[in-house]
């Protein structure tokens, strides 16, 4: 199922993952989200699952700076635990264009244990 959301570019990297949303970010750019892919299942303990989506974004954008804005919205990482194996989940995103306007987008998910 498709639906839109807003991606931006992360201008600061003051702040670990969990508190991303303080750093300074840049406009928001609204892209289209087809329906995704699952590739792998993962085993549910310290592999997530893996899926392919299309994101379909503006032509008139720099290519490069979307793609950067597309993995920084999409991925998260780190977490605010004082301790290690609390689980909190990772997404690595890699974002490979298409062509111009379109990407494809790798999500990985782990887990810190």
């Amino acid at each position: 199922m498709a639906f839109t959301m807003h991606v931006s570019q992360r201008l600061t990297n003051r702040y670990v993952g969990t508190y991303k949303h303080l750093d300074q970010w840049g406009p928001n750019i609204p892209v289209k989200v087809l329906g995704g892919v699952t590739i792998k299942q993962g085993n549910d303990y310290d592999e997530g699952q893996t899926m392919r989506v299309r994101v379909i974004g503006p032509k008139n954008v720099d290519q490069k700076m979307l793609a950067g804005a597309i993995r920084e919205t999409m991925g998260s990482h780190g977490c605010a635990h004082e301790y290690d194996c609390c689980g909190c989940s990772s997404v690595h995103a890699r974002v490979t264009k298409v062509k111009r306007g379109i990407f494809s987008v790798l999500l990985t998910e782990s887990f810190n244990y």
